[in-house]
């Protein structure tokens, strides 16, 4: 059997175990507290961060939009006044007799599109679209435009050919129009 003097000591080392234990639980407690605390603040941080960055977006995504709008009038405003110059341009050569065609190459631009521009210069507007065709578009058949696959205009050639007929007008649909691999010549013309 064990001596009291044994017990004694076992006893009083399991108080101090059990104190060790006691000591070491409120330690692992104060340090998790510790640990919540610097979380919870670091959280509050992020957080903080967070709004700050998103304000700074926001901030940034107006001043961009306001940038792009500024632009966008800027933009509207040069390309509607080289527009009308162009517009212009396209009509003074058409007055002064070039085809619609001869413009159209010249310029690099399509008869559709310099018709349109003639269009705006004429109607003082932006033309409606692109879309329709012109009665001054060479591949509608208007006498005055028609051309032959060489590209060159046939209004002079059919003026020389025959001086007593009637000069067509513009827009008058009275002409034949016959397709030939692709090119459309007005058949009165030639007449």
């Amino acid at each position: 059997m064990p001596s009291t003097g044994t017990k004694v000591s076992a006893r009083s080392k399991a108080r101090e175990k059990l104190a060790a234990a006691r000591e070491a639980q409120r330690q692992r407690e104060a340090l998790a507290e510790q640990n919540l605390a610097t979380l919870l603040s670091a959280d509050d941080v992020i957080a903080k961060a967070r709004r700050t960055q998103q304000r700074a977006i926001d901030a940034a995504q107006a001043s961009y939009d306001a940038a792009v709008a500024a632009a966008g009038k800027v933009f509207e405003s040069a390309t509607a006044a080289a527009r009308a110059e162009q517009a212009a341009a396209a009509a003074a050569m058409k007055d002064a007799g070039e085809t619609i065609a001869t413009i159209a190459e010249l310029a690099d631009l399509s008869p559709r599109e310099v018709s349109a521009l003639i269009r705006e210069h004429t109607d003082g507007r932006p033309a409606a679209g692109d879309d329709t065709t012109s009665s001054d578009d060479p591949a509608s058949g208007t006498p005055g435009n028609a051309i032959d696959p060489d590209g060159d205009s046939q209004e002079s050639e059919s003026a020389a050919a025959d001086d007593s007929a009637p000069s067509p007008t513009p827009g008058d649909d009275t002409g034949d129009v016959s397709d030939d691999a692709g090119q459309r010549e007005w058949a009165g013309a030639t007449a």
